[in-house]
């Protein structure tokens, strides 16, 4: 709570949230979706793991969305690089590769949730706003 002489008002924890997904229309509309969920902020987006790499390690996100295949790499590949620098950052991998051993490599990489792009999708939500969902 923060007061202002005799005004005191509640602040919702604003929550950084980097897009990784190489596909452009299905970008869109995550930073869409996205945007649409109060005390939400896009910090970042990339198409490449490269990309999301040095983008995640200058802006610091609360939140990762990684799709699972993208253009040179896998999300694997930015857990692996990324995981130990950013413990408390919840790292969420979305994809429409939803076969158990596409989600056991995530999870032993480090992903914190792993959802079915067509089917889940508005567990992200569920996940921003501190609920749990199925991982």
């Amino acid at each position: 709570m923060r007061s202002f002489g005799y005004l005191a008002m509640e602040l919702a924890p604003i929550k950084n949230v980097f897009v990784v997904e190489d596909f452009l229309p299905v970008r869109a509309r995550l930073i869409e979706m996205l945007n649409e969920i109060e005390g939400v902020r896009i910090v970042g987006e990339a198409a490449t793991p490269t990309d999301a790499v040095n983008g995640i390690l200058r802006t610091h996100p609360q939140y990762v969305l990684l799709d699972f295949q993208l253009e040179g790499g896998t999300a694997t590949d930015i857990l692996c690089s990324l995981r130990s620098r950013f413990p408390k950052t919840i790292f969420i991998v979305l994809t429409n590769h939803v076969q158990p051993q596409f989600r056991q490599v995530c999870m032993e990489a480090g992903a914190d949730f792993f959802l079915d792009k067509s089917s889940e999708i508005d567990k992200v939500k569920d996940v921003l706003a501190g609920m749990q969902a199925d991982t």
